[in-house]
């Protein structure tokens, strides 16, 4: 049962958990080709290192494992997040260290640069598969570990730099490496900015729509749902059906036991008939001690079904403040060229009659008559 309109409630399909985790998980197929389509570009022009033949299988079957527990097993995302970034970082990181020791003389030039040209991907792995302050960790680890390291080994020497000026080279690599990190530190701020202002506009909108008291909808919502489902009702002729509630003798309660007790038969009502309704059904306060129910697809002998549920439902509860409490119920089916007030109209006349004859039963109204009581139930 949705006690907010769809228009209300997040978009389960186009944003949040479910997006982002779609959103991963393509990063990390998007992942697996890059690594074998630049495999089979080095093995065919033979620029493919000897670790590179065991590193890029590894990687992709990292990365293939990876995106799989993300549609399987999604409560091991953080784990996925975390092996990802460590076996980039790693991979990437080595990988250079290689190319500047592990060959006598001057570093091989393709091998150099293209690790220095993937190496940004590091840090925007880290902004995106990790939090803000677990992204600039592993950054600022990274680039540490990779230029503090390999400005040392410059320094006294352990690299050949041959004749190409690899410290001018690297120290420009390496500007430019810092001026990536801060501009993804700035992107992730905004990032951050606008997820909070669209969960407060959210939760801006809910409350708009809701009744502060119950939760559920309020009339302005209702009368938005309204017109969209007669809306539904002229084009495509599905069934809409609205249920017209009022508690007995409310004054009464008020009056005897106080208005902290009749807020509390309020909300005490309004989550026993959440409980009596479908998915697709609209529940909402419509103003005093009156809900509306709205019921999608709902002929009027479902409805009538429906509401001598709740009716019998509220009878048979055993409310907080230890009196029963009854509801009177009108019923009426909306018919094509019927305006939404008209609808309300009608199963206000016929709620009106479940009052004249004594309360605590259900009345149907049909258009071309006036409030059938053989549909009602009385149970006086």
């Amino acid at each position: 049962m949705s006690t907010l309109p769809p228009s209300m409630l997040p978009n389960a399909s186009g944003s949040g958990p479910n997006a982002e985790l779609r959103m991963l998980r393509n990063l990390l197929l998007a992942g697996c080709v890059a690594v074998l389509v630049n495999a089979l570009l080095e093995f065919s022009h033979g620029r493919l290192s000897p670790w590179d033949r065991w590193a890029y299988p590894l990687i992709t079957v990292v990365f293939a494992c990876g995106a799989a527990m993300l549609q399987w097993r999604p409560r091991w995302e953080r784990l996925v997040r975390r092996v990802t970034v460590v076996t980039l970082n790693v991979y990437l990181g080595a990988a250079l260290y290689l190319v500047l020791l592990a060959q006598h003389g001057p570093p091989d030039l393709y091998q150099l640069v293209s690790n220095l040209y993937w190496l940004p991907l590091t840090y925007g792995c880290a902004f995106i598969f990790l939090s803000r302050r677990d992204a600039l960790i592993v950054s600022a680890c990274m680039y540490v570990t990779l230029f503090g390291g390999i400005f040392w080994l410059l320094q006294h020497g352990v690299i050949d730099p041959g004749p190409v000026p690899l410290g001018v080279i690297l120290s420009n690599v390496a500007i430019a490496q810092l001026i990536y990190v801060v501009l993804l530190l700035a992107i992730s701020n905004l990032r951050l900015d606008y997820l909070r202002t669209r969960e407060r506009a959210e939760w801006m909108q809910q409350i708009a729509a809701s009744d502060p008291l119950t939760g559920v909808a309020n009339r302005r919502a209702l009368n938005e749902r309204l017109v969209g489902s007669m809306a539904l009702l002229e084009r495509h002729g599905q069934p809409l059906s609205l249920l017209l509630l009022d508690i007995d003798e409310f004054k009464q309660i008020n009056d005897q036991h106080g208005h902290a007790c009749g807020d509390a038969v309020l909300v005490e009502l309004a989550g026993l008939m959440s409980e009596q309704l479908r998915v697709s059904d609209q529940l909402g306060r419509w103003g005093g001690e009156e809900f509306l129910v709205l019921a999608a697809s709902t002929p009027l002998e479902a409805a009538v079904e429906l509401a001598e549920r709740i009716r019998s439902a509220t009878q048979a509860h055993r409310f907080s403040h230890g009196q029963p409490v009854t509801v009177s119920i009108g019923v009426a089916q909306a018919v094509a060229g019927e305006r939404p007030e008209q609808l309300v109209a009608r199963a206000d006349v016929a709620l009106y009659e479940a009052k004249r004859r004594g309360r605590n039963q259900v009345r149907l109204h049909r258009l071309d008559t006036q409030p059938d009581t053989r549909a009602g139930t009385d149970t006086r």
